[in-house]
């Protein structure tokens, strides 16, 4: 990913507290990630979020607030936590998450919050959703 961004790339991997990736995330348009606390830090913020889930139980987990959606893995949840069970150590429990639909529930969410944020710009007297208080 950072390779694919060039120099417009910043890697803040371990470089951040939970106060400094929530300030650096505000600034997001999107942001797309797997179960983690980043992803809850996002979703806080108000950034439009995609949480990817594979054997997790994003009814739970899932990022909270209008703003939040979920991408599930094809894999049953119930054949992943077997594999989790069987082997702590799998890898690939990740692999059942179409790219595809990844992409299209990041495109809606991006052009609802868009869609939002015209139409409270505007003043248009249609009830609009308003971000989150800060």
């Amino acid at each position: 990913m950072l390779d694919a961004l060039g120099p417009r790339a910043i890697d803040l991997t371990g470089r951040t507290d939970p106060m400094a990736a929530a300030a650096c995330l505000e600034r997001a348009a999107l942001y797309v990630g797997n179960d983690s606390g980043l992803m809850h830090i996002a979703a806080a913020a108000g950034v439009p979020t995609v949480g990817l889930f594979g054997p997790g139980y994003p009814a739970i987990y899932g990022p909270w607030g209008p703003r939040g959606r979920v991408v599930t893995s094809r894999v049953p949840q119930p054949d992943l936590l077997a594999r989790v069970a069987a082997d702590p150590n799998d890898r690939g429990l990740m692999d059942g998450i179409d790219e595809g639909q990844v992409a299209e529930v990041a495109m809606d969410l991006l052009s609802e919050a868009h869609r939002t944020c015209d139409q409270f710009a505007s003043g248009s007297s249609a009830t609009a959703e308003l971000p989150p208080s800060r």
